[in-house]
């Protein structure tokens, strides 16, 4: 099963953007806290696409907690989070 559940704070503002296939997605980098050690955080991208990205791109503000609901997608070598399901905490 391949289920990441993260909770964090947005760093900046997501901006909408448009694939050459046209299709929308935005990026997001969540400043989460680690477990058992609250004074090291890790900055973690998500990917999150079409109706989502444009949903969350409306509502989305800079210091706001989220939680995202995804998964992990490899590409080369490259991994990212794909969300599929975001709260907004705050």
């Amino acid at each position: 099963m391949n289920l990441v559940v993260l909770m964090g704070t947005l760093k900046v503002k997501p901006v909408l953007k448009e694939s050459t296939q046209g299709n929308y997605y935005a990026e997001a980098k969540l400043e989460i806290e680690r477990v058992g050690c609250e004074s090291i955080k890790d900055e973690i991208t998500i990917t999150i696409l079409n109706e989502l990205a444009i949903e969350f791109v409306k509502e989305a503000r800079e210091n706001q907690m989220v939680a995202v609901k995804g998964m992990i997608h490899n590409d080369d070598g490259d991994y990212e989070l794909i969300a599929n399901k975001i709260s907004f905490l705050s």
